[in-house]
């Protein structure tokens, strides 16, 4: 489940994706790839799509149902999946995910600016990548344009299909360094501009248990004995998810949080953290600030100065 539960509002997130491309990137950048950046608001369809990767080793494959009406999206899961009976629905506000065997919903922030911001990072790759269209194929009933993406020997990286008059991604593939194909994403089914009624994309179940990050981090800390720290709200971001990890065999409490300023992460630990291992999970360039509190060792990390991050630091409440 890492990819549905684990894996800002677009509108807002467009104009800062394009700025980070600068006038040259912009010449040689795929005009197709560009019409994806801007796609978000307007695209409104009805599909089937497949989704590949591998965990551990091993192939995993589902297939998702999907409706989407610009910001709004709902994901069903057909008869047989592994995760079958499970229904996602996101806004621009807020990702809401049913699980029928606990009857629970899971409410998380929403996730379509992750997609946003892979394709902006292609985008703005800085050389490391060299980007180009090919021709396309046709895929679940509608012409595709390629755009290819290769390391700076040549190998492929990923390859993507884009609908080129709607900007809408219809297929991706992603492979490792030996030119394995390691995920993939790809629509079977495909019916644009439907009408859709508005009432999809409310998730609301009587009787349900609702849970909210600050909730799931409570249930993270708790299973290993911590005090969770986290940034108060009036720090002006928001929690979006939590896990626990042990990258040296010790457990770190992981917190990651979005605002319209940027994303930031707090990591928590009753041992050490190593400042220069933590900068390695960035994306980019990014600072860290430590400190110890309450027992613990805490670091916050994310593209901010040092002394915002300081500041940030002043934000930290305990919870039990």
């Amino acid at each position: 489940m890492s990819r549905l539960y684990g894996f800002a509002a677009i509108g807002m997130l467009l104009p800062l994706a394009l700025s980070q491309v600068t006038a040259e990137q912009a010449d040689t950048t795929p005009p197709v790839l560009k019409r994806a950046l801007l796609a978000g608001p307007k695209l409104r369809y009805v599909g089937t799509r497949v989704i590949e990767f591998r965990r551990q080793g091993q192939p995993v494959r589902y297939t998702e149902i999907v409706t989407r009406d610009g910001p709004n999206t709902r994901i069903e899961f057909p008869s047989g999946s592994m995760y079958e009976g499970q229904i996602i629905v996101e806004t621009s506000k807020e990702r809401r995910h049913f699980f029928p065997d606990k009857n629970e919903i899971r409410v998380m922030a929403p996730r379509r600016e992750e997609a946003l911001h892979r394709l902006a990072r292609l985008a703005n790759s800085g050389g490391k990548f060299v980007i180009s269209a090919a021709e396309g194929s046709g895929i679940a009933g509608v012409r595709t344009s390629q755009v290819v993406v290769k390391d700076q020997a040549g190998n492929v990286v990923q390859r993507l299909y884009i609908e080129p008059r709607s900007g809408l991604l219809v297929k991706r593939q992603m492979f490792d360094p030996v030119g394995t194909q390691m995920g993939l994403y790809e629509f079977t089914r495909l019916k644009m501009n439907p009408k859709i009624d508005p009432l999809l994309f409310r998730l609301e179940r009587k009787g349900a248990k609702v849970i909210y990050p600050i909730d799931t981090l409570r249930e993270v800390a708790a299973s290993k004995g911590f005090r969770p720290a986290f940034l108060r709200t009036t720090s002006g971001y928001a929690l979006h998810f939590s896990r626990m990890v042990q990258p040296d065999g010790n457990d770190v409490l992981m917190e990651f949080y979005g605002s319209p300023k940027g994303r930031v992460s707090l990591y928590q630990t009753k041992a050490g953290l190593d400042p220069e291992k933590l900068a390695k999970f960035g994306r980019g360039q990014v600072n860290v600030y430590t400190w110890k509190q309450n027992g613990y060792t805490l670091a916050l990390v994310g593209n901010q100065d040092r002394e915002t991050l300081r500041k940030l630091a002043a934000s930290i409440a305990f919870g039990t």
